[in-house]
C-alpha cells in the first residue's frame, strides 16, 4: 500500500511512517470487528466547512476534516460523517454511534454502518480517528 503526498507539511515524516505503518497493521488485525471499537477523533483534527449564500441563509457545500499534523491529511465527508464523529468521543463503540444516528435520521443501521465503515477505515489509516485508550 502507497500513499500519494500532494499536500505541503512541515512535520518530519518518521514517526508518522512508523504509526501510518502501525495503523494498517491494526485495521488488518480488527478490521472485521470495527463496529466493536469505542473510537476518538484526535485534537489535531479540525472540520472546515465551506457555506455558499443562498435563498435561506448560508448552505454548506464542502465538509472537510484536516488533520494539522503529520502530513496535514483532508478528507470530505458528509453530514452524516460528521454527525458519526462527533459521537467518537471514546465512550461508545460505533456499533452504538451508528444505531443512534440511523434512528435520528430515519435510516437503517445496517445500511448507515455499510456506508460508514470504508470512510472509517481511511480516517483510521490516516490519523484521524484513533481506536480510544
Amino acid at each position: 500500500m502507497c500513499e500519494d503526498l500532494r499536500q505541503a507539511y512541515d512535520d518530519p515524516l518518521g514517526a508518522e511512517a512508523a504509526n501510518w505503518l502501525d495503523r494498517v497493521e491494526w485495521l488488518r488485525a480488527n478490521g472485521d470487528s470495527l463496529l466493536d471499537v469505542r473510537f476518538r477523533v484526535p485534537e489535531s483534527v479540525l472540520l472546515e466547512s465551506v457555506a455558499e449564500p443562498g435563498e435561506e441563509g448560508w448552505a454548506t457545500t464542502v465538509r472537510r476534516l484536516h488533520r494539522t499534523d503529520g502530513p496535514g491529511w483532508s478528507h470530505e465527508v458528509d453530514e452524516l460523517a460528521t454527525r458519526l464523529l462527533a459521537g467518537c468521543q471514546g465512550a461508545l463503540p460505533l456499533e452504538d454511534l451508528i444505531v443512534l444516528l440511523a434512528a435520528a435520521q430515519g435510516l437503517e443501521p445496517e445500511e448507515l454502518a455499510e456506508a460508514a465503515l470504508p470512510v472509517v477505515r481511511e480516517l483510521v489509516r490516516h490519523g484521524m480517528l484513533l481506536p480510544a485508550a
